[in-house]
């Protein structure tokens, strides 16, 4: 799948977490991001070989899952364009504790090991939840898993991964290993899948120490008071340039990075973090070719960044002939707000 040594990791420690998800107080989420046709559906017929009781669904809905016999714990392997709403609340729902959501009325169990493919960057709203594996370009031509394959890698590894649950589950059920060096996101995952690997002392260090890396990435996301504005100036510098159609989360990355270095700030922000950042502030990106995503600058969203920009005090920030419609409506809001608020506070004419 060309993932990196680290990726991999994670990918087979999820195998194991997956064959112990009664074990665990949170199972988590594998949420890998790429094109679904290409490594992205390999990895998830990959993970049909190796997951326990594993289910490979299509696009699902909320009412799809809950008809599932989700009481055997299934391993729910999707493949999903667009993450709904829905699906959003059954993650959100399974970190809140016992894995139970509401739905038509009834109580569902949605404690299962999950791997979801999307095109879609991990939600912020999640984040913590699901572990993100980004798939790389492919720098060679991928080797497909045929059915034959398939079942030559089930029939291989399924024996030997029930020999470990029966051998570990005792064991991981009542580990008491712990690291209150994580975040509250990220330390239940960190407790589950260390236990996971107890057996082996520099295994388990050695996914603690991945985790570390997702644990800070976790934390940095959710410091808004200084990526809000960075990331809404860059917007606003893409609306001032002329023929400007679209821009790619990368160049939005590159221009928040460079804002942030021109005032001396030694912190750099990533085009997940930028991404995650857009959504919350209501900018949807899309695909916009083998680039990668980025927003389209329509009418309708060059608008909402100069609001976004205006309850910011940030229009001001750009020298007189780079100011545009946008700016100069919400100028000339200011300037009739002001005038007004002088004019009521003058004395009425006896």
């Amino acid at each position: 799948m060309d993932l990196s040594a680290e990726l991999t990791h994670l990918v087979a420690v999820s195998v194991l977490g997956s064959w112990l998800v009664d074990c665990a107080a949170i199972p988590t989420c594998l949420w890998i991001v790429g094109p679904r046709f290409g490594q992205g559906r390999e990895l998830l017929r990959l993970l049909n070989c190796l997951y326990r009781r594993p289910l490979l669904l299509g696009e699902v809905s909320l009412a799809g899952l809950c008809s599932l016999p989700l009481e055997l714990r299934p391993s729910l392997l999707i493949e999903q364009r667009e993450v709904s709403p829905e699906l959003q609340k059954v993650l959100r729902g399974v970190d809140a504790g016992d894995g139970r959501i509401l739905c038509k009325g009834q109580f569902i169990n949605m404690c299962c090991a999950m791997a979801i493919c999307t095109e879609e960057p991990l939600n912020e709203s999640i984040c913590g939840r699901a572990i993100e594996i980004p798939l790389p370009r492919a720098s060679r031509p991928l080797s497909l898993l045929d059915q034959r394959a398939q079942d030559k890698i089930a029939n291989e590894f399924q024996p030997k991964l029930l020999m470990y649950r029966l051998a570990n589950a005792e064991r991981v059920r009542n580990s008491t290993f712990d690291d209150s060096q994580f975040g509250s996101r990220v330390r239940e995952v960190a407790r589950f899948w260390g236990a996971c690997v107890d057996y082996d002392t520099n295994l388990r260090n050695e996914i603690v120490g991945l985790l570390k890396e997702w644990d800070t990435q976790v934390r940095t996301e959710f410091e808004t008071d200084l990526m809000d504005p960075i990331v809404i100036e860059a917007m606003l510098s893409f609306c001032h340039q002329e023929g400007k159609g679209a821009v790619h989360v990368g160049e939005i990355t590159a221009a928040a990075n460079g804002i942030l270095e021109r005032r001396g700030e030694v912190v750099l922000v990533r085009p997940r973090m930028v991404g995650h950042r857009l959504r919350a502030l209501g900018v949807r990106t899309t695909r916009l070719d083998a680039a990668g995503r980025g927003v389209l600058l329509l009418g309708a969203v060059r608008q909402h960044i100069h609001k976004l920009a205006r309850d910011r005090a940030l229009v001001r920030v750009y020298p007189a002939e780079r100011v545009c419609k946008h700016c100069m409506d919400i100028l000339r809001a200011e300037s009739s707000e002001t005038q007004d608020m002088v004019l009521s506070d003058l004395p009425e004419s006896s």
